[in-house]
């Protein structure tokens, strides 16, 4: 049974607003300036867009592996290609073959905010677990 890591639902709450507030901006901007709907539409869309994406983030760890959904890819990795996994500007997956994979689900957190910070610890404390546990097999 695979583990499900996400942002709380909170944080998804306050960016999902945001997004919504900047596109009702867009679009009352629009309406307001007819010469400039066309590009209030599409950037409404655009974020419409981002907040959709954003809103499936996520990281699954099974037995075979870690499947970390970003904004435009999907990564399956191995539990023998990640060397280790860590949170310094955000959750990232050191791979045994040098590069490294960011997860946009637990990004980088600004120094006062910890609540925020927090559960992107929490997640790398669970990942830990599971490999060494996966090592174990």
């Amino acid at each position: 049974m695979p583990v499900v890591l996400r942002p709380p639902l909170w944080q998804r709450l306050v960016c999902g607003g945001a997004m919504v507030c900047l596109m009702a901006l867009l679009i009352v901007g629009g309406a307001l300036e007819p010469e400039r709907r066309l590009l209030s539409w599409i950037g409404a869309l655009a974020v419409g867009v981002v907040a959709v994406r954003a809103w499936v983030l996520r990281i699954e760890a099974g037995s075979s592996g870690v499947v970390v959904v970003n904004y435009l890819r999907t990564r399956r990795l191995a539990w023998a290609e990640i060397r280790r996994v860590s949170y310094g500007n955000g959750l990232v997956f050191e791979l045994t073959d040098g590069r490294s994979l960011g997860s946009a689900a637990f990004p980088h957190v600004f120094q006062g905010l910890d609540i925020a910070r927090e559960p992107g610890r929490q997640a790398v404390r669970r990942l830990q677990r599971l490999k060494v546990r996966q090592a174990r097999r």
